[in-house]
């Protein structure tokens, strides 16, 4: 194949905009409730593995901390039994594409840089749209939704959840349909 075809088809597929099948994405109301994030709250699926590592929850373990260098301490005796986990690499590729860490590792060195930056960025008023549409070139997400709770149209579809439908013996879920 010659480079110029490559080129021309890699063009097109970077021009179209994506649809995520199957979007596990918060809303950018809740996102904007906790913003700006931190290097410890922002991460995702990691969440499981490091309370797997401690038999508590992030929550839980930060609970006592004053500060985000007790925070770290935490954090770094975790990453030393799951550093190797997808859902923390994950974390990392996140941090160098878009908070700036330049190793392929978070270390005593790098992670209060990373966490300044996380908390400049995600405070920015257009950081999810940003992320969404520029970055991500996502057209929508494809939302599984409880019944009667809202949605956001602009960057999700929704699906509702078929559960309810499955559970009209329980006057509970037929109250709520009513």
């Amino acid at each position: 194949m010659s480079d110029t075809l490559r080129n021309s088809l890699l063009a097109e597929l970077q021009a179209i905009r994506t649809v995520d099948c199957h979007s596990h994405t918060c809303l950018s109301t809740e996102y904007a409730q906790h913003a700006p994030w931190t290097l410890f709250r922002l991460m995702s699926y990691f969440e499981r593995d490091f309370a797997g590592a401690l038999g508590k929850s992030s929550h839980e373990a930060y609970q006592d901390c004053t500060d985000d260098a007790q925070r770290w301490e935490i954090l770094r005796g975790v990453l030393d039994r799951c550093r190797n986990v997808s859902y923390w690499r994950h974390n990392l590729v996140m941090y160098q594409r878009f908070f700036g860490l330049e190793q392929d590792e978070l270390t005593d060195h790098n992670w209060a840089a990373v966490n300044e930056a996380i908390q400049q960025r995600t405070a920015e008023p257009d950081w999810y749209r940003q992320v969404t549409e520029d970055v991500c070139n996502l057209e929508t997400q494809v939302l599984n939704v409880p019944w009667f709770e809202d949605w956001e149209p602009r960057y999700f579809t929704c699906v509702l959840r078929m559960e309810p439908a499955l559970e009209l013996h329980s006057s509970n879920t037929r109250k709520q349909l009513e």
